[in-house]
């Protein structure tokens, strides 16, 4: 992913239904872009909050 940045978008499926996804950003230098609403909440350092969305069976 380094050397590919961009939006990249992961789904997660349980027997054949999606139930998860969850986006986030690589930046140019090959790093997690960090969500502008994670200065909000106190997190250690080389951790990012990514939003999940939930999707009912």
């Amino acid at each position: 992913m380094d050397k590919n940045p961009g939006v990249y978008t992961v789904k997660i499926y349980h027997l054949g239904q999606q139930i998860r996804e969850l986006e986030f950003t690589v930046g140019v230098d090959g790093r997690f872009v960090k969500p502008a609403y994670s200065d909000q909440v106190f997190i250690l350092y080389h951790t990012i909050l990514v939003p999940v969305k939930v999707s009912s069976p």
